[in-house]
């Protein structure tokens, strides 16, 4: 009996502790932004033959069936992992065709915990909908969708396409209404080595995603995709990268002094909720990498920023 309480006083706490961590926001962006006009499926946007037309680091909608939940929730990256699949054909351990999608775990969908009724072994659970969210390309290689694809130049690069983060899912399907964010939560970080690359594993291709650049900012200016992110030139080093900050994080984006002011969450509370240029201070921050092409140059940026320090 005393067991019990013990064990149930914990969980109690801990679900307090948490929810006291948690800031609620929205983490939205105008439907234009998803290029809606150009509604893809998993199979044609993995499919090597289109991989010359297909942008990383746009935001898009893809529409599909989730046929897969991971079992872990999270796992062991903080990631909330899910995939899509074009047809509603049982699920496969990493098929070709299959598309990744992952929630972030700092921008908790609100909604999200619905998606754990989806059984990959029983296709009558799949839900088909549209995921809104942020094109990337990864190098891992024990993953759904990896694939070879060809370099204008001939060389191979090996690796996948996801949705990461997503932003939002909405059911299409008729069935019972399964809408998946844009309300959040921000969370902190997960603690330990989620920002694993530094500046001297960032450019390599390597199995990590998640990483942290620290470095001295030239020049912040708004996304030219007009999506309402901003993009920060961080010179490390000797290296320039581009890293995105999202809208939902931005206050207010001063395009003459060039200063982004943040949402009041956590993650920039170090730097005063404000960032501008800067010959003389250097910053530190954190958030995935995506592989970007330019013919046959493929370019590591950072894309979402998560937290600055």
């Amino acid at each position: 009996m005393k067991k019990a309480f013990s064990q149930t006083f914990v969980a109690i706490f801990f679900g307090l502790f948490m929810a006291a961590k948690a800031q609620p926001f929205e983490a939205k962006r105008a439907d234009a932004a998803y290029h809606p006009e150009t509604l893809l499926d998993p199979a044609t946007l993995v499919s090597p033959g289109n991989f010359s037309d297909t942008e990383s680091g746009r935001y898009v909608v893809v529409e599909g069936y989730i046929d897969y939940v991971a079992t872990a929730w999270p796992e062991t990256d903080g990631d909330y992992h899910f995939e899509m699949q074009t047809t509603k054909k049982l699920h496969t351990k990493n098929p070709k065709d299959g598309l990744v999608c992952e929630i972030d775990p700092v921008v908790q969908l609100k909604g999200c915990e619905a998606l754990k009724e989806i059984h990959k072994d029983n296709p009558a659970t799949y839900r088909k909908v549209r995921v809104y969210g942020f094109l990337r390309f990864g190098t891992e290689a024990n993953h759904a969708g990896v694939q070879k694809y060809k370099l204008p130049d001939g060389s191979i690069i090996s690796g996948h396409w996801e949705i990461h983060p997503v932003e939002r899912v909405q059911s299409i399907d008729g069935g019972p209404s399964l809408s998946v964010g844009p309300s959040a939560q921000f969370v902190r970080p997960p603690a330990g080595g989620r920002y694993g690359l530094d500046d001297t594993t960032f450019p390599k291709h390597t199995v990590s995603n998640y990483g942290n650049l620290r470095g001295t900012v030239k020049q912040i200016s708004a996304s030219v995709d007009q999506s309402g992110d901003v993009d920060v030139s961080l010179e490390v080093n000797q290296t320039t990268y581009t890293v995105t900050i999202p809208k939902y994080y931005i206050s207010n984006f001063d395009a003459t002094s060039r200063t982004v002011t943040f949402v009041q969450l956590s993650n920039f509370e170090s730097i005063n909720y404000s960032l501008a240029p800067s010959e003389d201070e250097q910053r530190t921050f954190y958030g995935l990498r995506n592989w970007k092409f330019q013919q046959s140059n493929v370019i590591p940026t950072m894309a979402p920023v998560e937290m600055i320090k």
